[in-house]
């Protein structure tokens, strides 16, 4: 199957869906992931070794005067090495399907942080019909251990809900006539790699497969959780106390109702201009992750996720950012 060179977004950062571990280059490094353990092993703080099958004494720098300025220049070194092993220049981008291998397709069972695939038919859901794709990032060492991967939807108008993309008895349509890809899942697969960029490098490299093979799309928007929302209502409440409105008070809050749609409107535009902001306030990183690579607000989307976690992280708001200008029309 034919692979892509990533090319990277302008702006952007890390990601809100995301997880990343190391893979090693198979040109030179046998197992990269291994980079990422000695990271995390030296992170943990300093541990007796063994000589001639007795511990070693951990030299007490601190008494000398040098604390342990070795480790942070140890680990700028690990995380340069992993930073070019996972450069968008050593990664591909390429469309999963139902035809490959059941350990990719596990893998994407197991490592999918947005929306969980309950079973072999929904995840055939997401793979199999014209209109539905999933593109993975992957790294030469790991050809069935994507990185990152997302999912997207083709539709020919506007989504209001995680569940009408999801839906069992949904009608496929045929992709020339989808005029609207919809990015509703994007996940990163190795906590060691965390804040390499890779949920960007995914992003970027979907949003310019789309651009070139699909040319009736003419807006490029996503269907993304609001999962600090409701932390950050209850840090607003705190702060205006009586100023608040009826619905956003903290016993209100505490109480589980869910605020008025017309009201959820108004705070979450002021929630989401918070997530690029300093402060003491919750931040969201779906929000912030979306914003720091180029995407605007597009629609608040009161009721879009109906399941027992995004009520309790966000009341089912969700929220749809534009990427138009990214992707080629």
């Amino acid at each position: 199957m034919t692979t892509h060179p990533i090319r990277p977004l302008a702006h952007g950062d890390t990601a809100r869906n995301a997880t990343p571990a190391a893979a090693g280059h198979a040109r030179g490094v046998r197992d990269p992931l291994s980079l990422a353990g000695q990271r995390a092993a030296l992170l943990a703080g300093p541990a007796a070794g063994t000589r001639n099958g007795e511990p070693s004494r951990v030299p007490d720098t601190t008494s000398r005067g040098l604390g342990d300025a070795t480790l942070p220049s140890t680990e700028t070194r690990l995380r340069a090495a992993l930073a070019d092993e996972f450069a968008p220049r050593r990664l591909d981008v390429r469309q999963i399907t139902a035809a490959d291998s059941d350990s990719l397709l596990d893998w994407l069972v197991g490592h999918e942080a947005v929306h969980p695939i309950a079973d072999d038919a929904e995840l055939l859901r997401r793979l199999n019909p014209a209109d539905r794709l999933v593109y993975g990032l992957f790294h030469p060492a790991l050809p069935d251990e994507p990185v990152a991967f997302t999912s997207i939807a083709l539709t020919a108008r506007p989504s209001a809900s995680i569940g009408e993309l999801l839906a069992t008895d949904r009608v496929p349509i045929d992709p020339a006539e989808a005029t609207i890809a919809v990015f509703y899942s994007i996940s990163t697969c190795h906590a060691g790699l965390r804040g390499l960029g890779l949920g960007r490098t995914m992003l970027a490299g979907a949003l310019g497969r789309v651009s070139a093979t699909l040319p009736s799309i003419r807006h490029t928007v996503t269907l993304s959780p609001a999962p600090a929302l409701r932390a950050w209502l209850a840090h607003a409440a705190a702060e205006q106390g009586d100023a608040s409105p009826p619905a956003l008070t903290q016993d209100a809050l505490a109480a589980g109702k869910r605020p008025p749609p017309a009201l959820l409107n108004d705070v979450v535009e002021r929630f989401v201009a918070d997530a690029v902001r300093h402060g003491d306030a919750p931040c969201d990183p779906v929000a912030r992750f979306h914003l720091r690579n180029g995407a605007r607000l597009d629609r608040v989307l009161p009721g879009a996720d109906s399941s027992a976690v995004a009520f309790e992280r966000s009341f089912g708001v969700m929220v749809s950012y534009r990427y138009d200008g990214q992707a080629a029309r």
